[in-house]
C-alpha cells in the first residue's frame, strides 16, 4: 500500500460538498465516481441522490459543525469500487473575525 497525503487549507464554514470538490482538484481527478464522507461517530454525507440509503446531503453540512476541534477527523471514500479511503484531520485553524 502507498499512502499519499495532501495538506489543503480552506475555510471551516466550508460544505462537505465543496471539500469534496476541493479534494477532486488537489489529486487532479475529474469526480467521475461516487463518494461519501463519515465522522467518527457514524454519521454519513453524500449527495442523496447518489447512495441507495438516506443521508444527510454533504452541500448541507459545515465542515466545522461535523469536525469542531483539532483532531476531529473523518474518512472520505471515492470510487465504491475500489475504495480510495482518505483520512482527513483537523489540524488547526484560525479565529473567525467578527464585525
Amino acid at each position: 500500500m502507498t499512502l499519499v497525503w495532501r495538506r489543503l487549507v480552506v475555510p471551516d464554514d466550508i460544505t462537505l460538498g465543496s471539500l469534496h470538490d476541493v479534494v477532486q482538484m488537489a489529486f487532479g481527478w475529474k469526480d467521475v465516481h461516487l463518494h461519501a464522507f463519515e465522522d467518527h461517530s457514524g454519521g454519513r454525507y453524500a449527495p442523496p441522490e447518489d447512495l441507495d440509503i438516506p443521508v444527510p446531503d454533504e452541500e448541507e453540512a459545515v465542515l466545522a459543525d461535523v469536525l469542531p476541534g483539532t483532531g476531529d477527523r473523518m474518512d472520505y471514500t471515492y470510487d465504491f469500487g475500489d475504495d480510495w479511503l482518505h483520512r482527513i484531520t483537523v489540524e488547526g485553524g484560525t479565529p473567525r473575525r467578527r464585525g
